[in-house]
């Protein structure tokens, strides 16, 4: 993949694939696709998603709009901590 010019982050079997435009982007999700089912993966299509500038990704949500990383998470943790009584 890389050999083709496809920014790749795998962590375990999750891939994320980067790309500054809409087309490479298919192509670079269409070829990893081919490629891991070629080598028998199998492909959780719940957790496949096309192109978009905003998704969350190994539990960070990344805006490539507003060029943010944040931890949802933590904020919904936050927010609950802050609002529970102390003894």
């Amino acid at each position: 993949m890389q050999r083709r010019g496809f920014k790749i982050v795998v962590y375990l079997d999750d891939y994320l694939v980067i790309s500054d435009n809409y087309f490479d982007c298919i192509t670079g999700i269409n070829t990893l696709i081919t490629l891991l089912r070629l080598l028998g993966f199998g492909i959780a299509w719940e957790k496949t998603a096309g192109p978009t500038q905003s998704l969350t990704f190994l539990g960070i949500k990344i805006d490539s709009e507003s060029f943010t990383l944040s931890l949802p998470e933590v904020a919904s943790l936050s927010t609950l901590l802050r609002g529970t009584k102390q003894r």
